[in-house]
């Protein structure tokens, strides 16, 4: 709750939306790296099925701001 809070307030302070969202989607490619370095038993095609469910919900998260 609180990470999702501090991404809000981030994302309100910049005023291009497109570099808004571009901002999240670093954020969720930054914490994608690091679940990656963690799961290296995890199959290639379950990284792409989280990886495309991360960039679908930062996708729903930048419409639900805007």
């Amino acid at each position: 709750m609180f990470f999702q809070q501090t991404i809000l307030a981030l994302l309100k302070t910049v005023d291009n939306r497109l570099f808004a969202f571009m901002f999240f989607q670093q954020t969720i490619l930054a914490l994608l790296k690091i679940v990656d370095n963690r799961l290296n038993n995890m199959s290639q095609i379950n990284l792409a099925m989280i990886y495309t469910a991360f960039l679908n919900l930062s996708h729903c998260f930048s419409l639900l701001l805007f």
